[in-house]
């Protein structure tokens, strides 16, 4: 009887860790009517073979109109899309296009120390018609501006 009383505890903890889960995603949103380049470097950075994914978190794409829907599709990217060190990532975004550049699972908010580790990009440049904007350390996480769903998102325009 124990036995089947901790059986049933240990599946409901959990099942209430997974129901607590929630992920943001982190996205630039090109708004400026011509392709932009956009490269981001991670902080950790676990061993990878050349040309894969990291954490299995690729950069992905949506159109403008998609994102703005409350249900996404990511397309992930190619592998040739990010440097051979498998952490620095460079990627053409066309226009009214969006681009997940990472995901945080149970990010709370920026000035949070366990959000503020969760998030793992250490710098961001965005190359554009309209000119460049770097982004290096705590800058980079506090120019994503929160939305009503819960992601975060930089607009270039």
């Amino acid at each position: 009887m124990k036995r089947k009383i901790s059986c049933f505890l240990l599946i409901l903890a959990g099942l209430a860790l997974v129901a607590c889960s929630t992920s943001s995603d982190f996205v630039i949103l090109n708004s400026s009517g011509e392709s932009i380049e956009v490269k981001y470097k991670w902080k950790r950075c676990p061993p990878a073979p050349p040309n894969t994914s990291v954490d299995k978190i690729s950069p992905a794409k949506l159109t403008a109109r998609e994102f703005e829907r409350s249900s996404r599709e990511w397309i992930d990217l190619e592998p040739n899309s990010f440097d051979d060190d498998g952490c620095t990532f460079v990627v053409k975004v066309g226009p009214d296009e969006a681009l997940r550049v990472f995901r945080a699972f149970n990010y709370r908010d920026r000035d949070d120390d366990y959000s503020d580790f969760r998030f793992n990009i250490q710098n961001l440049s965005i190359t554009g018609r309209n000119g460049v904007v770097r982004l290096e350390g705590k800058q980079t996480q506090t120019t994503f501006k929160k939305l009503d769903t819960g992601h975060y998102v930089i607009e270039y325009r």
